[in-house]
This record gives C-alpha cells, sequence and structure tokens, in this order.
C-alpha cells in the first residue's frame, strides 16, 4: 500500500493527532450525509462509511463491525495511527470458529488486503470499471477505498461497483431507445397521402441498427420513403441511425437546392460519410413518390430486394418486379459518382413495394434454420392484399412462429406501401 494511502487514511481519521478530535468529529458528520449528495453515476453515492479499527481490535469488537451493517464487505484496519489496509469480509468469514483464538494471537496484518487502487468520489463509477476489475483478477481484492479531497470517505465492494454500471449503463441505453424511438417515430406525413404505408419494426436488442423513414417533401405531392441497415450493432449502430434521422430533418427545416429523386440519395450519401468514422457503412432502399410527374423512383443501395407488384389489368395477372442493390451502400461517398440506376414506373391503383432490413431473411429458427430469401419472397406474394393491421399482424405471426424461442440475432424491419 502506498505513503499517500497511508497519509490520507490518517489524515482523515485524526488518529495520528488528538488535538484534532473536535474537527475530526464535524468531518464524521459530514462524510455521512455526502453519500447520499453524490448523483447515481459518482462512485461517492455506493460508498459504504465506516470508522477504522485497530490491528489489536478484539474478536468482539470486529464482529460487532460487520453485524452492525450487513452491508459492509470490510473494515479499515489502523496501526499506530494510520490505516495498513482492509479486512474483507470474506476473508473474515473464512477463519472457522475453531482458529479464533490462535487467529488473534497472530498479527492481523496477515490477513488484510492491501491495494494502490483509490478511487475518487467526485469521479463516474465508469471511469474505474476496468481497473477495479483488472485489480480484483490479479490480487482476488473485492473492497477499495473511496477518498474525497484526499480525505477517505468509505469503502466499496466490487459487486455494488458492478451492479451500479450495469445500472447507469441500462438507463442509458433505454435513453438512447426513446430517443431512437423519437427519430422512427411517424410524424402524420402521410395521414392525408393518395397511398397507405405500414411498417413492423422489432430491435434484436434495446436499440438497434435498423432506421425507417416516411418524409414529405410536398405535401400531397412528393414523399420520401426509407428503408435503413447500418453496419454494427448495438449503440454504435443506433447512433449511426441517428444521422439519417438528422438528414432528414435538415431536409425538412432548410431549403436544399437538389432535384427530387437520384440527387437526394447522393446527398445522403456525402451526409453519412461525413458525419461516421471509417468503416461504417449504410445499406438502404429508397422509394421516390412524384406526384406531379406520376411516377415511383426506387433505389437499391446494397439493401436487401424490394418486391414491386403490378397489376395488369389486361390480363387480369399480377406481375412482380424485383431491384436487387444496384448501388453501394451509403457512408462511401460514391453514389454520386455512380451511375443512377433506378426503377421508375407510373403510379396506378393496386401497386405495392415491400421493403424490408435483412434481419427479416437471418432469423433463425431455434435449430438455427434461417428463413432465407426464398420465404421471404413467398411471404410477400401471400401477403398481397392484406393491408394496414392485418399486414403487421402477418408479419408478427410470421416471426414468432419462426423463431419460436429462439434470440433474435438482428433487427428486423418491414415496410409495405400500397397504392
Amino acid at each position: 500500500m502506498s505513503d499517500e494511502y497511508i497519509d490520507d487514511f490518517a489524515d482523515f481519521t485524526g488518529n495520528s493527532n488528538s488535538s484534532e478530535s473536535s474537527e475530526n468529529t464535524q468531518i464524521d458528520e459530514v462524510k455521512n450525509s455526502l453519500t447520499g449528495n453524490f448523483s447515481f453515476r459518482q462512485v461517492g453515492s455506493i460508498t459504504t462509511v465506516i470508522e477504522p479499527v485497530s490491528i489489536e481490535a478484539s474478536m468482539e469488537l470486529i464482529t460487532k463491525a460487520f453485524e452492525s451493517d450487513p452491508h459492509v464487505a470490510g473494515i479499515p484496519v489502523e496501526q499506530n495511527g494510520a490505516i495498513i489496509g482492509l479486512l474483507e469480509k470474506k476473508t473474515f468469514e473464512s477463519i472457522n470458529s475453531s482458529a479464533w483464538q490462535k487467529f488473534w494471537q497472530k498479527d492481523l496484518d496477515s490477513y488484510i488486503s492491501k491495494t494502490d487502487i483509490m478511487l475518487q468520489a467526485n469521479d463516474f463509477t465508469e471511469k474505474y470499471q476496468q481497473r477495479v476489475i483488472d485489480e480484483n483478477r490479479k490480487t482476488g481484492i473485492s473492497v477499495f477505498p473511496v477518498f474525497m479531497h484526499r480525505h477517505l470517505l468509505g469503502l466499496v465492494s466490487l459487486h455494488d461497483f458492478l451492479d451500479r454500471v450495469s445500472a447507469i449503463r441500462s438507463q442509458d441505453m433505454e435513453k438512447a431507445r426513446i430517443v431512437q424511438q423519437h427519430l422512427l417515430a411517424d410524424d402524420g406525413c402521410l395521414k392525408t397521402a393518395p397511398f397507405s404505408c405500414v411498417t413492423w419494426n422489432r430491435m434484436a436488442n434495446t436499440v438497434g441498427g435498423d432506421f425507417y423513414k416516411t418524409f414529405c417533401v410536398e405535401k400531397d405531392k412528393k414523399y420520401i420513403i426509407g428503408c435503413f441497415d447500418v453496419s454494427g450493432k448495438n449503440v454504435a449502430a443506433a447512433l449511426s441511425t441517428m444521422v439519417i434521422g438528422t438528414f432528414f430533418s435538415a431536409l425538412k427545416n432548410f431549403t436544399v437546392p437538389v432535384r427530387f429523386g437520384p440527387a437526394i440519395t447522393a446527398l445522403l450519401d456525402s451526409y453519412v460519410q461525413d458525419a461516421t468514422p471509417p468503416g461504417i457503412f449504410t445499406t438502404g432502399a429508397l422509394c421516390y413518390i412524384d406526384y406531379e410527374k406520376n411516377t415511383i423512383s426506387l433505389q437499391n443501395c446494397g439493401h436487401t430486394p424490394v418486391f414491386v407488384f403490378i397489376p395488369n389489368e389486361q390480363t387480369q395477372k399480377l406481375e412482380m418486379r424485383t431491384l436487387n442493390p444496384n448501388l453501394p451502400p451509403f457512408g462511401m461517398g460514391v453514389i454520386g459518382s455512380s451511375e443512377q440506376t433506378a426503377m421508375t414506373l407510373p403510379i396506378q391503383k393496386g401497386i405495392r413495394i415491400s421493403m424490408y432490413s435483412d434481419g427479416f431473411t437471418d432469423m433463425q429458427t431455434p435449430e438455427g434454420q434461417r428463413f432465407e430469401d426464398e420465404n421471404s419472397k413467398k411471404f410477400f406474394m401471400k401477403s398481397y392484399g392484406k393491408k394496414g393491421d392485418e399486414f403487421l399482424k402477418l408479419v408478427e405471426t410470421t416471426v414468432e412462429e419462426w423463431i419460436e424461442d429462439a434470440m433474435l440475432i438482428d433487427d428486423i424491419t418491414v415496410m409495405d406501401i400500397n397504392f
């Protein structure tokens, strides 16, 4: 144990100078009230305040110290007015009753834990996570001292420390989920549109890498509908989906001098490239609906196939077209210089467009069997004619029946546009 560690303990307990007893009484009152004043994220909020015992303390005294608070995981041990280490509760309990007399006749120094890690009460718990884990693996120590302004505030156990880190991360993930769901929320732009669009989405984790958007460029005239899938998982992927969300927010709040359609696709590619680190790519399928030109334009940027169903009034048959990925994913910054390939068709009654993320094809049974592309294609053919809640219910039933009690390995998004 470092000299600084010993001096700090001695300074705080006041055992090195009896004339400071009045001051130390005030410090004790302050420190007992302090732990409740730390924020949820700070180490001080999980610190247990406990007075040190002498290395010559009796068995009864130490037993009383532990029994006074079942939560106490250790006790500071002092000698000649300075703290020399910690007596962990697990060590105390490991000494069987038949060895008590021998135990107390020996130097208590043989049973104390010593560490150079000094946690600061005002710091955030996440800052120390790896250090305390490494120390525990190396030495087996599971109780650590906590300081405030160079004085000992108390002790914190590894168990409480990791519990708090886990709780903090759960809170953060829930906040991230709320932010992401806000970005995914229907803004009502399609309420008066002459077509319908429904979306079914389930994230594999609290937050995910799927993103979808319905966007009105000019009310009742021009619309953008997109389905996106970011490479990676969890928080990193969720942050990248927010990049896409902010792009559409910018389109909504600022006048962007670009042509409707492929030019916006190229602009999104450049935006994603600038806003995300290298190696993060986003696949996407975009549907541009233009009632001024009476056209639908579809682009597939590295995404899963887009299925288009077109009724033929003359033959009374249903034609199915597939738009496979023919453009690179967003984030590479090359779509603007790529050949702007798009499937364009006139708007007519009965057209249906299906877009989905690869989580749909990748979902697995408990035995590990994937849903695959062919089943996805059959599903969309089977579901033609089903709209709104009926379609959403069919998607949910299909997913539930396929995965049963298996883990969802990837986010699933299914979008269905009906004219």
